[in-house]
């Protein structure tokens, strides 16, 4: 007969997880900061659409009001954030809602290759969260 004792697995597994889960929200706070705060400003529009959301795309609706600074849009990605556990969460989505229909201004944001593009604003914030790890 085999004894398999998982009970140090297990505790190995906790010590891990315990290690693990304020590692990836920090990574994933500082990329939501960066796309916000780094996002281009007019009427606050692709800032204010900012969203964090766990284990699927946001697929709320898109906020019509301008978040100029972009301190509402960041607490409430931060917030969302913080409940993230490797325990019940698969991942976290950070993205931006705005479609080029409903906003002038996004599709600029987007598609402008003059300036920085949300592209480019992407890869920074992903950038910047991974180096958090470092």
């Amino acid at each position: 007969m085999l004894n398999i004792d998982t009970s140090d697995l297990d505790s190995i597994i906790d010590d891990i997880i315990d290690i693990a889960d304020p590692q990836i929200k920090t990574a994933a706070e500082t990329a939501a900061k960066y796309a916000v705060l780094a996002s281009p400003v007019f009427s606050g529009l692709f800032k204010a659409n900012w969203n964090a959301s766990l284990n699927s795309e946001y697929d709320g609706l898109v906020s019509q009001s301008g978040d100029p600074s972009g301190d509402p849009t960041l607490s409430k990605m931060i917030f969302d954030i913080d409940v993230f556990t490797i325990r019940s969460d698969s991942a976290i989505f950070i993205q931006n809602n705005v479609s080029n229909e409903e906003s002038f201004y996004a599709s600029t944001v987007s598609f402008d290759y003059s300036g920085d593009t949300a592209e480019r604003l992407i890869s920074k914030a992903a950038t910047t969260a991974a180096e958090t790890f470092n």
